[in-house]
């Protein structure tokens, strides 16, 4: 009688931690922000839809509507400026190259995506 034996692979996980938690932080901040202008910006554009409407009312009325758009305007606007900080820090503080900033490459390639989407 054979008995199978039931082997489990070990695989190691590697992962790489591409941002700091300061940075992942930034850019939830950022991101919830931008969201929360969307949602409070896009019925005030839109006032005069039933979809509008509703989204204000449940947000408070108009006012409170207006206040907490103000108030993550102020959280975009800072959390902007707080990453061009950590932008420049990086770069000349660090001294760290500015590895994301596209070059010729990048855009010799976007004109190629370009045209073959548009099929030329």
């Amino acid at each position: 009688m054979e008995r199978s034996v039931r082997r489990e692979k070990s695989v190691a996980k590697e992962t790489a931690v591409r941002f700091s938690a300061t940075q992942r932080f930034e850019h939830m901040v950022i991101m919830a922000a931008f969201l929360i202008l969307a949602l409070t910006g896009l019925p005030q554009r839109f006032s005069d839809h039933a979809w509008a409407q509703w989204v204000i009312q449940n947000l408070g009325g108009i006012y409170a509507t207006r206040f907490i758009h103000r108030t993550f305007a102020f959280v975009f606007v800072f959390g902007a400026l707080f990453h061009i900080g950590e932008i420049l820090h990086h770069l000349f503080i660090r001294k760290r190259p500015a590895t994301m900033l596209p070059d010729f490459k990048d855009f010799k390639e976007a004109i190629w995506t370009l045209r073959y989407e548009v099929g030329v």
